[in-house]
This record gives C-alpha cells, structure tokens and sequence, in this order.
C-alpha cells in the first residue's frame, strides 16, 4: 500500500480499520478510542505496519509509521499514527521496537519471516 499519508489512511479506513488508537505519553500503553481500553502494546493484536514518508523524497525526519491494530478488549478496528526516526518521542520509539518484536515473534511462530 503506496500514497501519501491521507491515502493510506482512507485505504485503511476502506479496509474497516475506522477507529483510532491513543499513545499515552507517560508509559508505553494504548488507549482504544472505541471502548476507553488502557492496555500495553503488546496487549493489542498488530495486523499491520505501514511505513509512510514525509512529503520531501529526500528527508526522513517527517516519516511516519501507521500501525493496524485491533483492541484486545472490543475487537475494533483501528490505526495508531507513531513518528519515525529522529523527531519521534522516546515513547513512539519503544512502542514500535515492542510492536516489531512482536510481529517478528508471531511470524516465527507461524514459521515465516519477519517484515517491518
């Protein structure tokens, strides 16, 4: 999936990825905007990671990271938009280290490969 940031996000939203998800600022949890759920990252299901660029093919430093996620507590659908690279937070970063640990550990079990 390819296109600018609002592309990829109405192609998910297309997808039944309509709902959202919260990075708490003080830990690395979530909040489920569909239910009101706290849970750490790890505690909800990653159905996908989706690399978006900034709008300048040359820098970096705007990249964004949008992650498919379904709710651990209510099953909803949703997107969770992360920084990537040396604008994100501390938080951003450990959420998507725990999230690609994750996905690399589920695709082992499932005797494949890990992709990010």
């Amino acid at each position: 999936m390819r296109g600018t940031f609002e592309e990829v996000i109405d192609q998910l939203v297309s997808a039944g990825f309509d709902g959202s998800l919260e990075l708490a600022q003080d830990q690395v949890s979530l909040c489920c905007t569909d239910c009101g759920a706290n849970g750490l990252a790890e505690q909800f299901d990653l159905r996908g990671l989706q690399r978006v660029e900034g709008d300048d093919e040359q820098s970096t430093e705007d990249d964004h990271v949008v992650l498919t996620v379904v709710c651990f507590n209510c099953g909803g659908h949703g997107t969770l938009v992360l920084l990537e690279g040396p604008h994100a937070t501390a938080i951003e970063a450990e959420v998507l280290a725990v999230t690609r640990r994750a996905r690399a550990q589920a695709d082992e079990e499932r005797g494949g490969t890990a992709s990010s």
